[in-house]
This record gives structure tokens, C-alpha cells and sequence, in this order.
């Protein structure tokens, strides 16, 4: 599971066959489980995709709203976390960033979006989208999470 770096797994089956696969994976792997999508034994690969998509979709969403939730409770507490267009800039040019999280609302205007995103790849940080979240929309939907702080 980790040598192929999945932070995601869907199982796919019938309900009968389906809970026992999850039963007898290891808790790692069981931690990442999103859903069961309902296939026939014979599904093909176009059926299969159809069906996992908007399970994977539901599962990034869910993610990328925790990782803005917890970038504000960093913000909020004075740990790992700055929020707003600026300390981000700020933050991302120093190295600090770990995860650069954008809302996907357009509050930044692209020149901007596209500078942040280019420093975090420049500084190998993650760069996560959230859809509509309102405590990272009232910073301009611009924050990050931090490998260390500078006091």
C-alpha cells in the first residue's frame, strides 16, 4: 500500500464480499477506505471508473475540507498555520510551507493563485483545493500549513 503512495482505496463488490476484504486488511489500509462501490463480478474497466469516480471525487473533498479546517485551528492556536495572501507569500518564500491550501471559490485572482502554486512547487509543498469553505474564504482562501515556525 505505501510503495505505491495511495492515500485513497475503494473497494469494489457486492456487499457480502465486500466486508470481508475490509475485515482483513491491516488498519493502515483500512484507515483509507472511503466506500464500498457496488460491481458485478463481471464489470468492466469503463464501469468500474464509473462508479469509483464520484467516490474518489467525495474523498478528496472531504480531505481538502480537514486540511483548510485545520490549517484555521493551526491559525487559531499560533502553531503550524498561517492564513491569508500574504503571510502564505510570505511563509512559502522562507521554505516554511508544508501544504499550500487554496479555495477553489476565487477569492485570489489567478496571477496571484499562479505565483503561490509556483513557489510551493518550487519549495516542493503540497498544494491542496478546497471547494466553498467559509473560515478560509474570510483569510481570502489563501492558507498553508507549516514545517516550522519562525519566532
Amino acid at each position: 500500500m505505501d510503495r505505491f503512495d495511495a492515500s485513497r482505496v475503494v473497494v469494489a463488490g457486492d456487499e457480502v464480499a465486500a466486508q470481508p476484504v475490509i475485515d482483513a486488511l491491516p488498519q493502515a489500509v483500512t484507515d483509507r477506505v472511503g466506500d464500498v462501490a457496488r460491481l458485478g463480478i463481471r464489470a468492466d474497466r469503463n464501469e468500474v471508473a464509473e462508479e469509483v469516480r464520484p467516490i474518489l471525487e467525495g474523498m478528496e473533498a472531504d480531505q481538502a475540507q480537514a486540511r483548510a479546517d485545520l490549517v484555521l485551528a493551526e491559525v487559531q492556536r499560533g502553531g503550524l498555520g498561517v492564513a491569508g495572501v500574504d503571510p502564505t507569500r510570505e511563509a512559502l518564500e522562507r521554505g516554511q510551507v508544508l501544504e499550500l491550501v487554496l479555495g477553489a471559490d476565487g477569492a485570489v485572482d489567478n496571477e496571484t493563485r499562479n505565483d503561490l502554486i509556483r513557489i510551493a512547487a518550487q519549495t516542493s509543498a503540497e498544494v491542496s483545493v478546497v471547494g466553498d469553505h467559509e473560515g478560509l474564504a474570510r483569510f481570502g482562501g489563501v492558507g498553508a500549513l507549516l514545517r516550522y515556525t519562525i519566532d
